[in-house]
């Protein structure tokens, strides 16, 4: 499944942010939160926050992912990838201990 494609829908507000990831049928997908990242220009933007854990081959990868809007749809933006299942590692790094979600500083949307 083509991600972009597939996440380009017209909902309203922050539903956009935190639609279900499309995955492949091993992996898991699981919405952290919502926070916020610089945009080019400096400016705060709002963004969801994604954590998938992708398997196949033998082997897995943790991907932490972006989503901001653009336009009508929204980008899915790859934030940082990890060898193996390093969820609860990226999780730690981006939740605040009340659970909301925390924006990476220099972050470009």
């Amino acid at each position: 499944m083509d991600v972009l494609s597939s996440f380009c829908v017209d909902i309203d507000g922050d539903a956009r942010l935190a639609a279900r990831f499309p995955v492949g049928p091993a992996d898991e997908a699981e919405f952290l939160g919502f926070g916020h990242a610089a945009d080019r220009r400096s400016r705060p933007c709002r963004c969801g926050w994604h954590l998938v854990l992708h398997r196949g081959g033998g082997q897995a990868w943790t991907h932490l992912y972006r989503v901001v809007a653009d336009g009508k749809g929204v980008l899915v933006l790859l934030h940082r990838a990890r060898e193996g299942d390093r969820r609860d590692e990226e999780r730690q790094r981006l939740l605040r201990p009340d659970g909301t979600a925390l924006g990476i500083g220099a972050s470009v949307c």
